[in-house]
């Protein structure tokens, strides 16, 4: 019975050594989170597609507010629209098809205190990366918390990419397939 007694004592101090580990390394040591976007509007014929399966159709009843997670993307007919709101930094997209839109990239990186403490001391770095080819798109950051400078913002158009440095953008694609980026100054919504 000692022996057993003993493996078992020696198991729960080594699970519990490992647990310690993993706490000392989150403190120590950035890891990024990924944040999903939420789909808050839907008209017309758009499908989500997630990484390796076909394309589905969306039904704009159930569609609201569905997550998108890094990866997946929305393929909007000619005239459909969708908004997507971005959970972690408070902007919004409002797409017009035909398009196709992928969340490429959303996430803060961070220690553990980063993650779990809303104090500014803790540094955070926080990167999204999108992807637009086609239709027009509307991003709308005034809001965003973390504010936009403080962002890693990067669209990806095809054959090139763009990062924005005023709060609001707009992308829009010609019947050549050549995108035309317009930014401007808008004022944060007041209340909410």
């Amino acid at each position: 019975m000692e022996r057993r007694t003993c493996g078992i004592t020696l198991a729960l101090g080594l699970v519990l050594l490992g647990v310690l580990a993993a706490v000392a390394a989150g403190l120590l040591f950035p890891y990024a989170v990924g944040a999903p976007a939420t789909l808050v509007g839907v008209s017309g014929d758009v499908q989500r597609a997630r990484p390796h399966q076909r394309p589905q159709p969306l039904d704009p009843q159930d569609a609201v507010a569905m997550r998108l997670k890094a990866g997946d993307s929305l393929i909007l007919a000619p005239h459909s629209t969708a908004t997507v709101a971005l959970d972690l930094y408070g902007g919004r997209i409002l797409l017009e098809g035909p398009l196709t839109f992928t969340l490429v990239e959303s996430s803060r990186r961070a220690t553990l205190a980063g993650h779990l403490v809303t104090l500014r001391r803790f540094a955070r770095d926080y990167t999204l990366t999108l992807e637009q080819d086609g239709g027009t798109a509307s991003y709308v950051f005034s809001d965003a918390d973390p504010p936009l400078a403080s962002l890693a913002v990067t669209v990806r158009l095809p054959g090139t990419s763009f990062t924005p440095s005023l709060p609001c953008w707009s992308v829009a694609f010609a019947g050549d397939g050549t995108p035309t980026v317009r930014e401007y100054n808008c004022a944060p919504s007041s209340g909410g």
